[in-house]
């Protein structure tokens, strides 16, 4: 029997992201329980494609550029490999499938066409989407960006990538309407872990623990953090965003880095993607085009700058001329 026969009735979760949506969690926790999920049959592989837990590697091999893709590194070998090392399930979790090529998506799916495979997706809202993104590049210490919100968009071309229909596109059209399961990420009362737990057919592992990773910074910390990346140099950076978790009031959530109304119009433009959507998969897409910002103030100078007041007073920082920064 060849190869591929081996691979027949074996069942395989593509746990393709996206990114902001919790994936970093679903990692850690099938990371901490890949020995007790081995015991129900379910693989989560452990080896050479594992980038902080999750199987980067894989996009990575097969199209997504990331400076730490390890040289030589096949993706295709490496999925047949742990396919035959798989008792029933296999599950491959990455954020970076969300922008695999259509050619990666192609070739993933010839070499599971023998397998049952199920897509799943979780998607944010936009607007939440865009402030996550941004929080996170501001927040990571390699990246450390330096500059507002509304030059983030300019920079990273937040209009195409918000274009979620090219986004799920490539999976409707290589693994089928039936096989690919879009959820929205915060809007059905259920944890990430849940719904994969939901999707292997797994419920509680004794001794196991849901797990929150990336804890989020505020608006108000953000532009406070965004100014100090410009101020300070890195080696201060872990100290800077600790005293600002430190720092955080339950109020800083009634500000938002840019106007409603602006966001408004960013909405208004990527509106025809979520109408495609919406009309070829049969998708809703309100929850992904509300407009979040909406009842909330635009965060003022004052704000942001007594709270860098409180940073330089607690670690020590000498005062900083403001008056240059953006």
């Amino acid at each position: 029997m060849g190869i591929m026969a081996d691979f027949k009735r074996k069942r395989v979760l593509i746990h393709a992201g996206w990114h902001k949506t919790g994936s970093t969690a679903v990692q850690d926790w099938c990371f901490a329980n890949a020995k007790d999920l081995a015991s129900s049959g379910i693989r989560y592989p452990t080896g050479p494609a594992l980038y902080l837990n999750g199987h980067h590697q894989v996009p990575w091999g097969l199209g997504v550029y990331h400076p730490y893709k390890t040289p030589n590194f096949r993706s295709l070998d490496f999925v047949k490999a742990e396919l035959l090392k798989t008792r029933d399930h296999l599950i491959l979790s990455s954020e970076d499938f969300e922008f695999m090529p259509e050619r990666g998506v192609s070739d993933l799916k010839e070499v599971l066409s023998d397998c049952d495979v199920k897509i799943l997706i979780f998607a944010r809202n936009v607007i939440d989407y865009i402030n996550a993104d941004y929080q996170q590049n501001v927040r990571n210490l390699e990246d450390r960006f330096k500059y507002n919100l509304p030059t983030f968009c300019f920079m990273y071309n937040m209009h195409d990538r918000m274009n979620y229909f090219k986004l799920l596109n490539k999976w409707f059209h290589y693994f089928g309407a039936e096989n690919v399961k879009v959820i929205p990420y915060g809007e059905t009362g259920k944890s990430v872990i849940d719904h994969v737990k939901e999707e292997i057919g797994i419920g509680e592992i004794s001794g196991s623990k849901n797990i929150v990773s990336n804890k989020s910074l505020r608006p108000v910390s953000v532009r406070t953090l965004q100014v100090c990346n410009a101020m300070y140099e890195k080696k201060y950076h872990i100290d800077i965003v600790q005293t600002l978790h430190d720092l955080e009031q339950d109020s800083d959530t009634d500000y938002t880095l840019i106007s409603p109304e602006i966001y408004d119009e960013f909405l208004r433009r990527i509106k025809p993607n979520f109408q495609k959507i919406e009309e070829k998969f049969k998708i809703p897409t309100a929850c992904f085009m509300r407009n979040t910002s909406k009842g909330k103030t635009l965060l003022d100078d004052g704000a942001w700058e007594e709270r860098l007041r409180n940073v330089q007073q607690r670690l020590g920082f000498a005062p900083f001329p403001l008056g240059s920064v953006g």
